[in-house]
């Protein structure tokens, strides 16, 4: 509802909030910077992969030709 509101540990899992009665719209973001290295280290490997992939076949047809 445009509050920022308290997180609460229910118990070792689950999380509560204390609402206004009523209907509510609750957003939970979980952005940790972890999370956005691993996924730019996963992106650059995977260029790297392609890159390896796309010279060896280059070679292995250039072999072939020969």
């Amino acid at each position: 509802n445009g509050e920022k509101k308290e997180i609460l540990r229910v118990n070792y899992v689950l999380r509560g909030i204390n609402l206004n009665p009523g209907e509510n719209i609750i957003e939970m973001n979980f952005n940790p910077n972890s999370y956005k290295i691993g996924n730019q280290v996963i992106l650059v490997s995977s260029i790297i992969l392609l890159l390896i992939l796309i010279i060896i076949i280059y070679l292995e047809v250039k072999k072939i030709k020969k």
